[in-house]
């Protein structure tokens, strides 16, 4: 029986391909979610920003409007050039997907001037899908090492199974924000209505309170009309 150990050299190769991937998958993370905010746009007023896109990408928006008023906002994306490319009038969260005609910087714009009075908090979320940069990333990473045929598991196995993670930990950040921004909303609705319903509840309360006590005083002015009367009958007996 014999044991075979592995070189320095081959180990120190090893080594070098595990911190590849592990720098692979950290630069991969960083370029799931391109912004994410959210942002309070104050009544009768309108906010925007703006956000570099790169020609025949594909980016996915998302928003949510966690709290104030009805739920409902403005939403726009206009190009560089000022065309409007994504426009919702008045709705309380969607999804759009969008490819860049056009490299520069896009305005994205929440509206929320059609309410006089009411505050609105809004989650906003861009994700983009350009996977030029991850080719080029892995090509600087993978690009310098030796031949396959030098590791037991070879690189393609290994960039195969990057690419699962990836995509599993990208889909797992967008479900937990887009979660945890409903639960955000829900949780903005019920203290809405916790409040609401304490206050018709303490001026129901209120009412029928005054309500017995203004009984009360019209029956004892009635028995006590109806014994002064009785006594002014007696005297004149």
């Amino acid at each position: 029986m014999s044991l075979k150990f592995a070189s320095p050299s081959h180990s120190c190769q090893i080594s070098m391909v595990g911190w590849c991937c592990l720098i692979l998958v950290y630069l991969h993370l960083v370029r799931a979610t391109d912004v994410s905010f959210t942002i309070e746009v104050a009544a009768g007023s309108r906010d925007c920003f703006h956000q570099q896109l790169k020609k025949d990408v594909q980016y996915e928006s998302e928003y949510q409007v966690l709290d104030g008023g009805d739920l409902d906002i403005d939403f726009y994306i206009y190009t560089q050039s000022g065309q409007a490319v994504i426009s919702d009038d008045r709705k309380s969260g969607e999804v759009h997907r969008l490819t860049a005609a056009e490299t520069g910087d896009y305005k994205i714009c929440f509206d929320n001037g059609f309410s006089h009075f009411t505050p609105k908090v809004v989650f906003f979320e861009l994700v983009s899908d350009n996977d030029d940069d991850d080719d080029e990333d892995e090509e600087k990473l993978f690009g310098n090492l030796p031949d396959n045929t030098d590791y037991e598991v070879s690189l393609d196995k290994v960039k195969e199974a990057l690419e699962k993670i990836h995509n599993g930990l990208q889909k797992s950040i967008q479900i937990q924000k887009l979660f945890s921004a409903i639960e955000s909303r829900d949780r903005a609705v019920s203290e809405n209505n916790f409040e609401r319903v304490n206050f018709w509840s303490s001026l129901q309360v209120l009412v029928m309170v005054s309500a017995a006590a203004a009984n009360v005083v019209l029956i004892r002015g009635l028995f006590s009309s109806r014994d002064k009367a009785a006594h002014g009958t007696k005297v004149r007996t």
